[in-house]
């Protein structure tokens, strides 16, 4: 077992089966939730370049002396910058517990902003252009800035949905990985969903997303790349992200949070890129690893923590 803890070789696996097969250990969402909560803590070391303290940019990675790491030094040099290191593919890995530790040591500075961002962050503009666009912003009144264009991995135009009651079985008709996914998901409850716009398309693939959830909020979600005001932080009593996630939905609780609770939030032009997957990768072993955390994001929902419009079922 990964650092003797129940199931989690089962959970991090990249064989889809073997992720699966780790949910019929549960008989229920409080289960599941239960076992979210009390997984231990990774392995995680605080290496600084010191800079600038008005902006600290945050930065989980698994070497912060490699070569993606040796690129955010030079993107943004003469600022701040806290990498979180875990040392490799560490199995306890937890982002939002990873990001909250930058965070707390970067509030000690006493920054404007602070930026949280993958390490595999590519550089199109120059960070000046966004430093210089905040600087012209007021902490105290912007809580989110969001870098425009929008894309498919930051700044993306999402929507919070609720599945009919028979698009699961539609929709797991694409692949058996699929129908287990849905199986799943129709178990722990995760009936709504974070879904990018771009992926319900337009036209005829419109209409079918359309027959297939209803849609109860729009909103941006950051993903993985976010501008934070300092204040904005410590109105959360210096806590980011809420922990229980494990490296998904986090990004999307906080911006649903922020977006209905009429939180300051400024678009700036710049454009900034991703290596998309390059620590976690993309698989269906992670799809299926992501219920788990949509199962919590249900569970706050129907116990009002995370409120959201009113979406009555068809």
């Amino acid at each position: 077992m990964s650092d003797g803890y129940i199931y989690n070789d089962e959970f991090i696996s990249e064989d889809p089966k073997v992720v699966a097969g780790f949910y019929d250990h549960f008989s229920s969402r409080e289960d599941l939730i239960a076992w979210m909560t009390e997984r231990p803590e990774g392995r995680r070391d605080l290496v600084e370049v010191p800079g600038d303290p008005k902006i600290v940019v945050v930065i989980p990675t698994t070497n912060a002396r490699g070569s993606l790491a040796a690129h955010c030094r030079a993107m943004f040099s003469g600022h701040h910058i806290m990498f979180v290191d875990s040392h490799g593919r560490d199995p306890l890995f937890n982002l939002a517990r990873s990001v909250n530790f930058g965070v707390k040591s970067a509030l000690q500075l006493n920054p404007d902003w602070i930026v949280v961002t993958g390490d595999d962050v590519i550089e199109v503009d120059p960070f000046a252009v966004l430093a210089g666009a905040l600087g012209d912003l007021n902490p105290h009144k912007t809580s989110l800035v969001i870098p425009v264009p929008f894309s498919s991995y930051h700044s993306v135009e999402s929507s919070l949905v609720k599945f009919r009651f028979w698009a699961p079985q539609i929709l797991g008709l694409r692949s058996r990985t699929m129908f287990r996914f849905y199986q799943i998901a129709n178990k722990f409850g995760a009936k709504f969903q974070v879904v990018r716009n771009c992926d319900i398309g337009t036209g005829y693939r419109k209409l079918l997303s359309h027959l297939l959830v209803q849609t109860a909020m729009s909103f941006v979600d950051t993903v993985s790349f976010q501008v934070y005001s300092a204040q904005q932080i410590l109105r959360q009593n210096g806590v980011l992200y809420d922990e229980t996630y494990i490296t998904e939905s986090e990004e999307s609780d906080l911006a649903i949070r922020l977006h209905t609770s009429g939180a300051g939030i400024h678009q700036v032009s710049f454009r900034v890129s991703e290596g998309v997957g390059t620590t976690l990768g993309i698989s269906a072993a992670r799809t299926l690893r992501s219920l788990a955390s949509r199962a919590y994001m249900n569970s706050k929902i129907d116990r009002g923590l995370l409120k959201i419009p009113s979406v009555t079922a068809r």
